[in-house]
């Protein structure tokens, strides 16, 4: 662990370390960086990770003339709802593993904060992704 000296600068924000951190997402195409500064958080950086296209679960309506007129479509088949699980599952992993990421950088820079918000990550997105944004 980095030991912040009294007069050290607290806005410096090791870009480097941080990607080592989440290098599994980098390294499989998943991961995109990028960082700045702002009058807002000082130094930043943003990394957006890739997740799992879930199809979502079409709409269910008991007024079955409002549906055909909307085009949605009736739930008939358990397929659709067993695919959901699955790309639920696989993101729910996927976040753990985000997880131990965000711990291994605690470890390093424990006053570091974050934010993380999902894009699309129940369905009906074309894209879905999970967005950290973090500075010192």
């Amino acid at each position: 662990m980095k030991i912040k000296k009294f007069n050290e600068a607290s806005n410096i924000l090791d870009v480097e370390y941080i990607k080592q951190c989440f290098m599994d997402f980098f390294d499989n195409g998943s991961a995109r960086m990028q960082s700045g500064s702002s009058a807002a958080y000082g130094n930043w950086a943003e990394i957006r990770i890739d997740t799992e296209k879930i199809k979502g679960l079409k709409e269910y309506n008991n007024d079955y003339e409002r549906s055909r007129k909307s085009s949605a479509n009736w739930v008939t088949n358990t397929d659709n709802i067993s695919k959901y699980a699955d790309g639920l599952i696989k993101n729910a992993e996927l976040i753990r593993e985000i997880e131990i990421c965000l711990k291994r950088l605690a470890d390093e820079y424990p006053d570091y904060a974050y934010k993380i918000w999902s894009n699309g990550l129940n369905g009906n997105l074309e894209k879905s992704d999970v967005v950290l944004c973090i500075w010192p």
